[in-house]
């Protein structure tokens, strides 16, 4: 289809933004670059942690902690929408730190939150360590999901559309692999310090990418 024809169709559809050059990356290629790998893995520790914990959750605090099925709700719900409201309020400072410093920074605050959370105490979620850990995680995931997608149009310009749905569907998928992985550990506090090794290791890839 001519060029020309596809930007009236899309602007039919609402599309306001179009790049200067045309997408030149296929599927192929995106699963095949380190540095799309990269951003996947990020938000697969951001969108798809939370997707995890929030399934964690239920049983850990009904097993763990012996809490009641309204206070296990409760928690959960605040979890859930700690994550969605940091991830709107931190778009406007990923705009001032940028994406690469703002994601970083997001990984760090994952590893406070989830070392917290593993070391509380059983059958005392009221203890500082699991309440303030269970939200900083939230924050910090909420964080990092914002700031992977304001990295994306940094290192690819032309390719945004493709590489950030890509980005989308993998960490999506990841939700229920990270799920799957937390049920065959069990329900203890402890087995939320994989975020905090996938955390470091995303630090890690993040300060390669940003070089």
């Amino acid at each position: 289809m001519p060029r020309n024809d596809a930007k009236l169709i899309a602007k039919w559809f609402g599309q306001d933004f179009f790049s200067k050059k045309d997408a030149t990356m296929t599927y192929g290629d995106i699963f095949t670059s380190w540095k799309c790998w990269v951003l996947m893995l990020n938000y697969v520790s951001s969108f798809g942690g939370y997707l995890a914990i929030g399934n964690f959750l239920p049983n850990h605090l009904m097993e763990y902690h012996k809490l009641n099925d309204t206070q296990n709700l409760l928690i959960d719900a605040v979890f859930l929408t700690t994550v969605c409201g940091m991830r709107v309020i931190w778009g406007p400072m990923t705009d001032i730190l940028s994406g690469p410093t703002s994601t970083i920074f997001s990984q760090c605050v994952i590893i406070v939150g989830t070392v917290l959370f593993a070391n509380s105490p059983e059958g005392n979620f009221w203890d500082l360590r699991a309440c303030v850990g269970l939200v900083v995680t939230g924050a910090g995931m909420g964080f990092c999901a914002a700031s992977t997608y304001k990295w994306v149009p940094k290192v690819f310009p032309y390719n945004t559309g493709p590489v950030g749905g890509t980005v989308g569907a993998v960490g999506c998928l990841g939700g229920f692999i990270l799920s799957a992985i937390l049920g065959a550990m069990g329900g203890d506090a402890w087995t939320v310090y994989m975020f905090t090794g996938i955390s470091i290791t995303m630090i890690i890839l993040n300060f390669i990418l940003k070089a």
